[in-house]
Parts: structure tokens; sequence; C-alpha cells
């Protein structure tokens, strides 16, 4: 896909081998005290991502990245409710560094994720958002996802102030 900024990206299945590259771009979303709840001393170890890739190597769950000029920038995952009841219920949950934000990754992730999900019988797809996370919210509203509840005063922020936390849903069919 070609990016805002003219260079070319590629959404792809996640690999083993994109474990270091998927645990800096968590550390740099952690590190900008943005779009995550996590504090730097909280960013978890390249052994951590390759365990967490390997979860997603199976047919009923995705994880994707984003990957520009042959780094990782950006990833998506969704991940089913592991109860019959509920598998056609999942979570997404998704992050792009700071650097290659409104370049145009964090909607093709999310195209392709809702793209996967509907091929793959998933037909209610949930997740958070910081209320002070106004691009994120504006994506995830632009397609199709709706504020459910509001858990106020969730996260409390480095410098002291407290910010809300949004449940939203999407669903199809």
């Amino acid at each position: 896909m070609q990016l805002r900024d003219g260079r070319v990206a590629v959404i792809r299945p996640a690999e083993l081998s994109d474990a270091r590259q998927l645990q800096a771009v968590n550390a740099a979303i952690v590190r900008a005290d943005r779009g995550v709840v996590m504090e730097v001393s909280e960013i978890r170890p390249t052994d951590h991502w390759r365990a967490h890739i390997a979860r997603f190597l199976h047919p009923g769950d995705l994880l994707l990245v984003a990957e520009v000029d042959g780094v990782v920038v950006g990833s998506l995952d969704i991940e089913r409710i592991p109860v019959d009841s509920l598998y056609h219920n999942a979570e997404l949950s998704m992050g792009v560094t700071p650097t290659h934000q409104g370049l145009g990754l964090g909607r093709a992730l999310v195209d392709a994720g809702l793209e996967w999900s509907i091929d793959h019988e998933i037909g209610r797809l949930e997740l958070y958002c910081l209320a002070d996370n106004h691009r994120a919210l504006a994506l995830y509203e632009s397609v199709g996802f709706v504020r459910a509840y509001l858990r106020k005063a969730f996260v409390r922020r480095r410098d002291g102030r407290v910010v809300d936390d949004w449940y939203m849903e999407w669903t199809h069919g």
C-alpha cells in the first residue's frame, strides 16, 4: 500500500523473526506515553513477543505487522474469546510507532483486520481506547466501532493526570 508520504508499506502476517521489531514498536509507543497503558519499566522483552507471535500462528486468531522500508512499525492482533459459545467474538489491539502515525498505516491494519474478521465469521470485535487518544477514536469510529461505555478515571498518567478509557464494539452480520 502507498503511504501518505509516498513510501510503500507491506501488511503481512507476523513471523517469529519479527519478535525483536515488535518489541521495538511497543517500546516506542510506551515511551511516547500515548495510546498504551504501560510504563517504561513494563516494556516486555523480546522473548515475550516471540511467545506472543507463537500464540497467533494457528488459524483462529490474527497477528499482522506493518512494514516500511523493511522495518516493522506497527501491528494489529485479533484474538478470539476461547469459549465455544463466544467464539464469534474477538478482541482487537493495534499500535503504530509514533514516527509512522498519520500515514495511513492504522487504517490499513484495521481494514485488513476487519476483512479477515468477516472472512473468519467473527461477528463482534471489542477494543479499549484511551479517551485522550482522539486520532485512534476517530479511526475506529470511521470503520464502524461504537463507544459502548466509558471507564472513568481509568488510567493515571506519569504526570498525575487521570484519563478515561472507552470500551468500543464493532459488529457484523
